[in-house]
């Protein structure tokens, strides 16, 4: 499961892609790619995210607000990581 599906559905939209299409381009079938998307359960691997990542070509922290949220461990958060 990914933090901000917000987000995401605007990477692939920025990219002229869908779900379908990125699934294929990721050689997973689309019901693979919404469960882990979706679904508590639903985790992707490192290798995944990377794919994702590349195929929607997504800056550092386009890639940690997506996956896993503004939020970050330790009380971190986006605000104090500079650019």
């Amino acid at each position: 499961m990914i933090a901000n599906v917000k987000e995401f559905e605007k990477k692939l939209i920025d990219n002229d892609l869908n779900r379908k299409l990125l699934a294929k381009e990721m050689h997973i079938s689309p019901t693979t790619l919404t469960t882990k998307l979706e679904k508590e359960e639903g985790d992707f691997k490192l290798s995944e995210m990377i794919a994702i990542a590349q195929i929607t070509k997504m800056n550092e922290q386009e890639f940690i607000l997506i996956f896993f949220g503004e939020n970050l461990s330790f009380n971190e958060n986006l605000k104090n990581i500079p650019v």
